[in-house]
């Protein structure tokens, strides 16, 4: 069965993301994956929402809300995320259609978050707004 156009947009993302500058190619899906110290820095990928827009007819229209996150180690982790994310937005940005996949990407809020570990960590998180469409009766179909 083919991937759903949520999962083959959440695909490409990853691809395009694995040129992030200063992860060394350290792209995960999972918090578990990227939290070991080992992975640091890193980017973080997921997806946390999928709305709906019912007014297109024979068609669904949809926002998917993606968010990805530079995990860094070391003191002021805010100024080591920054040419990490920075890389990502310009990365994702660069393709706002997703290669096809998508009708437009637009930015959308942005967090930072600390934590103790054995060297300060820090997560800083910009979310982006995919649209796209796909068939009534078909998640696959790339309308």
């Amino acid at each position: 069965m083919a991937d759903s156009k949520r999962e083959a947009i959440i695909k490409r993302v990853a691809a395009v993301l694995a040129a992030t500058a200063g992860v060394g190619g350290r792209v995960y899906r999972s918090d578990p994956e990227a939290v070991d110290r080992d992975n640091h820095p890193c980017v973080l990928l997921a997806w946390t929402n999928d709305q709906a827009t019912p007014e297109t007819v024979m068609q669904a229209e949809r926002t998917l809300t993606i968010e990805v996150s530079a995990l860094v180690r070391g003191d002021q982790p805010d100024a080591l995320a920054d040419p990490i994310i920075q890389s990502v937005h310009a990365l994702i940005m660069a393709d706002c259609q997703l290669t096809g996949l998508a009708i437009d990407t637009a930015f959308g809020d942005a967090r930072f978050e600390v934590a103790s570990a054995d060297e300060t960590a820090g997560k800083l998180t910009h979310q982006y707004l995919v649209k796209f469409r796909h068939d009534y009766g078909n998640l696959a179909n790339p309308i």
